[in-house]
């Protein structure tokens, strides 16, 4: 009995995990097509300020 406990709480570990990386990829999915989005409009100059913003 000691072991499936063991089994299902590892498990149980697992699909939080999984879930909260899925959820941190599309956060940071989101965040870089926004970046590259902005770095694409902003002309040479201004680019660069703007990753910075994003990323600090």
């Amino acid at each position: 009995m000691e072991n499936s406990k063991l089994g299902l709480r590892l498990w149980l570990y697992l699909m939080t995990f999984m879930s909260a990386t899925k959820q941190v990829l599309s956060a940071l999915e989101k965040a870089f097509s926004t970046c590259w989005l902005l770095v694409k409009v902003n002309p040479i100059g201004g680019s660069q300020k703007t990753i910075h913003i994003y990323f600090y």
